[in-house]
């Protein structure tokens, strides 16, 4: 996915592909470069312009009875907030996005570091065994997580 531009959808096809030639996956993580992004500090592209999973992609996901779907974007969903100098909204389906995954009881989770070592060699795709130990915060719905990623053998 890393060869989608800062600030598009992610394409469908690109993911369906990946999927058929994956049968059985619980969890999909998204090597989009979004987090790459970020070097140089807190610049404009990394807060508002990642490759993201639109509402096309999220209904399809959403009948994978995928567990789990990650990113190294910002957010799994383009930005749709309110207007920033010089930026605007890349979508207006961001909310919707988490919804239809989190309706299906779809864990998301967001701007995951190191993916990219997971590919190492030019894989497409990595064969992973993962853990994300979330923190425990009364009342909430989300929490900051240590991602781990084991690779297996060959």
């Amino acid at each position: 996915m890393s060869s989608t531009p800062a600030g598009k959808p992610i394409p469908l096809d690109t993911v369906r592909k990946h999927l058929e030639q994956k049968k059985g996956s619980e969890i999909l993580l998204l090597h989009t470069g979004g987090h790459s992004l970020r070097r140089g500090g807190n610049n404009s592209r990394y807060l508002f312009e990642w490759p993201y999973v639109d509402l096309d992609l999220a209904q399809y996901l959403s009948t994978k009875g995928l567990k789990a779907v990650g990113t190294d974007g910002l957010s799994i969903a383009g930005w749709g907030g309110g207007s920033v100098p010089g930026h605007g909204p890349i979508t207006s389906t961001a909310r919707e996005v988490h919804q239809t995954l989190l309706r299906m009881g779809t864990i998301i989770i967001e701007e995951l570091t190191n993916l990219d070592k997971l590919l190492q060699g030019g894989k497409e795709f990595a064969d992973v065994y993962t853990i994300f130990l979330p923190l425990r915060i009364d009342g909430s719905d989300g929490s900051p997580v240590r991602a781990v990623a084991l690779k297996r053998r060959d």
